[in-house]
């Protein structure tokens, strides 16, 4: 996914609390068992809308 660095656009302080110069500590994290295609988003969508 493309990413924007907004770290000009941003007050220090918000910086240094989302840890936005760390990015070498979160690498390699990634979100747990997020759906792989359109389809798969579709479905845990509509999954979600009806609980």
């Amino acid at each position: 996914a493309p990413t924007v660095d907004v770290r000009d656009l941003i007050p220090q302080r918000f910086i240094d609390t989302l840890f936005l110069n760390e990015t070498s500590a979160i690498r390699d994290l990634y979100q747990f068992d997020a759906p792989s295609s359109p389809e798969k988003w579709e479905r845990v969508w509509s999954e979600v809308e009806a609980a």
